[in-house]
């Protein structure tokens, strides 16, 4: 005798075949662009550098510590790149701190000889910091021997007088180099 529930079967078969076939398959979704975050602060020498510039994530692995010694250091660091508009970065961060002893601690970037800056190529913008107890540079670890400074900053510069450049704020520095 023939199974009169022979077509009912099958369906039921497919149906549970093609349940498990829609259950198991992926859905594909779009590459979001992700928004870079800042580096976690840390004193291992990860050779990361981060901030806000106007409010926006600004970092680069791209610096040089320069002559790290008792009375002078350099910290100078370059970006390029595309924003998220896809527009061309060419930007440096720079500091120096001369004719201070160097150590842990918190340097007022305020004078000639303790300064941050941010350059940008594309615009032709060289700003600096002026005078304000605002700016500053925190060193939390001044290593000579295992060759490491971290720390954090933040300062806003200023264009020359009469110069077409706008200020920027940078905040939430932080930065964990080898020497």
């Amino acid at each position: 005798m023939r199974d009169q529930n022979h077509p009912l079967k099958l369906v039921i078969y497919l149906f549970i075949a093609f349940s498990f076939l829609f259950l198991s398959s992926k859905c594909k979704k779009e590459p979001q662009y992700q928004q870079p975050q800042l580096p976690l602060e840390t004193q291992t020498g990860a050779g990361t550098f981060g901030c806000l510039v106007n409010g926006k994530v600004w970092l680069t692995t791209d610096y040089f510590v320069d002559n790290p010694s008792i009375d002078f250091l350099g910290i100078y660091t370059d970006r390029t790149g595309y924003d998220e508009n896809g527009k061309t970065i060419k930007q440096s961060i720079g500091m120096l701190i001369e004719g201070q002893k160097i150590k842990v601690g918190k340097y007022y970037l305020d004078t000639l000889t303790r300064k941050a800056w941010l350059s940008d190529v594309i615009t032709n913008c060289g700003l600096e910091t002026r005078i304000d107890t605002n700016n500053f540079l925190v060193i939390s670890k001044y290593d000579l021997v295992n060759r490491i400074i971290s720390g954090r900053f933040q300062f806003t510069t200023l264009p020359p007088l009469q110069d077409t450049c706008s200020q920027k704020i940078i905040t939430k520095g932080l930065f964990d180099l080898k020497l």
